[in-house]
């Protein structure tokens, strides 16, 4: 039994030069992407790192005051804690320890997405016998 001939398939060579030139543009372009994601995250930690160093001196702060606040309320009578005066200086020590610092986590990177040239290479150019 003769082969058929298709005439589309005389084409399939240039196709598939023309399906790896997009692969390899878009893996490169994914690259670039990645790259500038790589770069903007490194100068963004740096940011945070001293943004969270001076997170860690205002924790200090924030200590430091909350164990004056808490001093002021202990060294006043148990009338005056019950009291509405010291149900507001423990809501006011309540709210200063609520402060915390930022926690920042990595942005996604592009993903590669399936090569072509794997796909249009693997298409039958005649039929199965």
């Amino acid at each position: 039994m003769p082969k058929p001939y298709v005439p589309a398939l005389d084409e399939l060579p240039a196709k598939q030069e023309l399906a790896e030139a997009l692969q390899a543009a878009i893996d490169d372009a994914a690259s670039t992407y990645n790259d500038a994601i790589a770069a903007a995250w490194s100068a963004f930690k740096e940011e945070v790192e001293k943004y969270n160093a001076g997170i860690a001196d205002l924790n200090l702060y924030v200590d430091e005051v909350c164990n004056q606040l808490q001093e002021r309320y202990d060294d006043r009578s148990e009338t005056w804690q019950e009291g509405p005066k010291g149900d507001a200086l423990q809501d006011m020590i309540s709210e200063w320890e609520q402060f915390s610092g930022f926690e920042p986590t990595e942005p996604s990177k592009c993903d590669e997405p399936d090569s072509i040239t794997d796909v249009i290479g693997n298409y039958p150019t005649e039929p199965a016998e």
